[in-house]
């Protein structure tokens, strides 16, 4: 199945996810999930395949999509953040199973990593979901928020931007990125 998921073979992916003696979960030994390594691979080249996919693992009720991979306590969500993937983001964030505040192995959560990242839709979309902890550390002791305001140079565009989004989030969800 993980090799199938690999190189975008939908209709294999498919077949095998109904056989239930294949075990959706089945990780490699660096703990990538077939899950994981779609979300990861992705990108345009492939087309819908990817899409195709992930829908695929999602449906099948034996898929724990909150898995995390060794090497850096990823998700398939933190992953899809760090990829810039926003269909994929999108798709995973609508899953009812997904726990959106599962920390990696530093203690960042999705929300956390999306402020390092250049698609801020997906920042937004994390902003604005009712059960994300936008105040949540990581081991460093620093929130998203910190993270954001304390980056590099570079980043300062993209940080105006998303403390733009700030002022403008809902008051009902309490943030205050000054807390």
């Amino acid at each position: 199945l993980g090799y199938a998921a690999v190189k975008g073979h939908v209709n294999t992916v498919k077949i095998l996810l109904k056989d239930t003696r294949v075990d959706p979960n089945l990780a490699d030994d660096k703990g990538c999930t077939p899950l994981h390594h779609t979300v990861k691979n992705s990108n345009w080249l492939r087309g819908h395949e990817d899409e195709q996919i992930i829908e695929a693992l999602l449906e099948n009720d034996r898929l724990n999509p909150n898995l995390q991979e060794k090497e850096h306590g990823y998700t398939a969500l933190a992953w899809a953040v760090l990829k810039n993937n926003s269909s994929l983001f999108k798709r995973l964030l609508g899953d009812q199973r997904i726990e959106v505040n599962l920390p990696d192995n530093e203690g960042r959560t999705p929300f956390f990593l999306a402020t390092t990242c250049t698609d801020t839709s997906n920042f937004s979309a994390l902003l604005n979901h009712a059960s994300v902890e936008h105040h949540k550390p990581a081991n460093n002791g620093k929130t998203a928020f910190d993270n954001m305001l304390d980056g590099p140079i570079g980043m300062s565009p993209r940080r105006g931007y998303v403390i733009s989004m700030l002022k403008n989030a809902p008051v009902r969800q309490g943030i205050d990125p000054f807390l």
